[in-house]
This record gives structure tokens, C-alpha cells and sequence, in this order.
């Protein structure tokens, strides 16, 4: 289904994005101890250890951006999605999908909306793939039009499941992972459209916890990328404190410009990464930059969301990029780092010394 400009595109996106200086991923920090009056060596290992690489690519051009045009500029909740099962991209079986999942709301939703006709349409997503190792995007569309005359249609409930990255070995030939979907809808129409789909591919879906961690590794990353925009630019970030209800949270900005220098001053370019250490120390930096500033204790406050010139996300996992290569890394980080770092499990080995 891809046309031969995609084809190439996709080609010279993966030589660029999958070269030893641009990989994006966790290595395993391991440690040695020898316990007193024992010959045995124990090695194990005591945390994923999150790296990035420039995997943002900074050679690359916007136009290899372009196939993500549709997804930049609105909020999107963010979910993670298991492998679907007997799942194909043939013309006939998307039908098939669709004419199921229109089926299967008019019976969920019967009770409120029975004047209602649901237009729903399973496609490939064309240009979301961004590399030869993303399997093609999926988006889902739901309408729905009132019966009682007065013809009015309304979007319901759009959604994209994709890919960033290689992804896992499956042994099924009909079985397909997306690990990602971003949506936008009705939080009604949205939950009946994933028990749905949980049921039509035995698969789970389950909304992205973004943690307080994830939140700084995306603010360096920020702090990372060029900024070509006019004028005094600035970083948004809102926390919440144990002595405020929940709804009430504090937000303290911060020039970019600091936000820029405060990790030009911690990151070793010369280093082929960028490690979870240097991030904790620019967010060390983060908090009392902002203490003197506002002559507030930040430390005691959780992050919940940041904002910044191209990018705001939170840990409700609301997205929302303006740029395609902002949103093509922000997939990847949520991809390769969180979704996998989860998967990691701690080893223990004994060894003769």
C-alpha cells in the first residue's frame, strides 16, 4: 500500500535512525559482590539503566515529517496496546473490522443514543511508518450521525495505533504489534471501542502511565532540541504537593534559554549517550533554579506536566506535538524507553570466583 516516495523515505529514515549513534534504549547495570567467608561471586543486576543517543536526529529534514502532519497540534490520550491476534491489513478484513465495531456500539451505546447512526472505518495509515522496521499504522474512525432528521454528523472517536521501532518477534503470522495508540474521543465511546477491540483481538489496551522520571528525560530532550522560534521562549512546569487536594497544582515557569544551558552544562557531548545519571542531575539543577527563582521547596512537589514551545505532555499521558519530529521522537521515547524498560527483570547469578 505504500507508494514508492514513502518506500524511499522510509528507507533513509532507517539508515538514520538505526546507526550505533542514534539508538535509543536501557542497558542493565550490573554489580559484583563477594559475600564475607564465601568463594561464591554474585553479579547481579540492579536497575535498567535508561540511555538515548540523539535519536531526536537533528540531520534529518522536516519534509520526513510530513506523514505525521495529521497528528501534530491536537491532544491525544495515550494508551498501550499488547499484541492484536488475528489481525491482517487486507482491504476485506479492514471491511470486516469495521462492519464489527459498528455493530458492536450500536449495542453497547443502544441506551443513550438510539437515534444514532455509527459511520465507522478501520484503514491503513499512510506515512506514519516512519522506518522498513514500523509495521504500518492502523487508524480508526468512528461517526455518528442522528437519525431524527436534523442530519447532524459528529466525530466520535478517532484513533492511531502505531509503531516506533522494531518490533517484538511474534511467532503467528496473523498477529500484529502496534504498541501504541493515540486517541481523542467521548470517554463513553471511547471505553466501549476498546472492549471491543480487547475482544475482537485478544489483546489489552491500557492507558500510559507517564512517571515523574519519564517527565524529566522528556524535558532534557527538549532541552536538546534546537529551537528556532523568535523571542523569549519558556518551559512550563506543573507540580502537585502533598498539602493540596488534587485539583489544585502549582505551575513555575523557567526561561528556555536555562533550560538549554542548564543541561549544556551537565551532558558530556563527547559521550555516546546520555545517561540516567546526567538526567537526574539536570533535574537536581531543574528544582533549585526554580527554588531561588520563586523561593518556593519544589523538591517536595511531584511533576505533572511540562510544557514547552513544540511539546506538552503529562502524566495523564495527554500528548500533544507540534512538530512531526518532535511527535516521531516522543513515540519512539514512549516505545523504546518506557515500554521496554518495564519489561526488563532483574537477573541473579552465581559464578565461582
Amino acid at each position: 500500500m505504500s507508494t514508492p516516495h514513502s518506500s524511499t523515505k522510509r528507507q533513509r529514515l532507517s539508515e538514520k535512525l538505526h546507526t550505533p549513534r542514534s539508538v535509543f534504549g536501557i542497558r542493565n547495570k550490573k554489580k559484583e559482590e563477594t559475600e564475607p567467608g564465601n568463594d561464591l561471586q554474585v553479579q547481579y543486576t540492579i536497575q535498567p539503566e535508561r540511555l538515548y543517543s540523539n535519536f531526536h536526529d537533528s540531520d534529518s529534514d522536516d519534509e520526513d515529517y510530513d506523514g505525521l502532519e495529521d497528528l501534530t497540534g491536537k491532544t491525544w490520550k495515550v494508551f498501550r496496546v499488547s499484541p492484536l491476534h488475528n489481525f491482517e491489513y487486507t482491504t476485506v478484513r479492514m471491511k470486516q473490522y469495521s462492519l464489527r465495531l459498528r455493530e458492536g456500539l450500536t449495542t453497547l451505546l443502544m441506551d443513550s443514543t438510539n437515534d444514532a447512526h455509527y459511520d465507522v472505518n478501520f484503514s491503513v495509515a499512510e506515512g506514519l511508518a516512519q522506518t522498513q522496521n514500523d509495521n504500518e499504522a492502523v487508524k480508526i474512525t468512528v461517526n455518528m450521525k442522528k437519525n431524527n432528521g436534523e442530519n447532524v454528523r459528529s466525530k466520535h472517536y478517532i484513533g492511531f495505533l502505531v509503531c516506533r521501532g522494531a518490533s517484538k518477534a511474534l511467532g503467528e503470522e496473523a498477529t500484529i504489534h502496534l504498541p501504541l495508540l493515540l486517541c481523542s474521543g467521548t470517554v463513553r465511546t471511547t471505553k466501549s471501542i476498546h472492549h471491543l477491540l480487547r475482544k475482537f483481538f485478544d489483546c489489552s489496551i491500557d492507558a500510559y502511565q507517564i512517571t515523574q522520571e519519564d517527565l524529566a528525560w522528556l524535558c532534557a530532550l527538549q532541552a536538546d532540541e534546537k529551537d528556532t522560534r523568535k523571542g523569549a521562549s519558556q518551559v512550563e512546569m506543573t507540580f502537585s504537593f502533598p498539602q493540596l487536594s488534587v485539583r489544585n497544582r502549582i505551575q513555575f515557569k523557567i526561561p528556555l534559554t536555562s533550560v538549554k544551558y542548564l543541561w549544556k552544562s551537565i551532558h558530556d557531548y563527547n559521550s555516546e549517550y546520555a545517561s540516567f545519571e546526567e538526567v537526574s542531575r539536570f533535574y537536581e539543577a531543574l528544582q533549585q533554579q526554580l527554588a531561588r527563582v520563586y523561593e518556593f521547596n519544589i523538591e517536595k512537589g511531584q511533576l505533572m506536566r511540562i510544557k514547552t514551545p513544540t511539546l506538552t505532555i503529562s502524566n495523564e499521558t495527554k500528548l500533544m506535538a507540534k512538530t512531526g519530529r518532535v511527535l516521531n521522537y516522543v513515540l519512539k521515547f514512549l516505545y523504546e524507553g518506557s515500554a521496554v524498560i518495564d519489561t526488563c527483570a532483574p537477573t541473579l547469578s552465581v559464578e565461582p570466583d
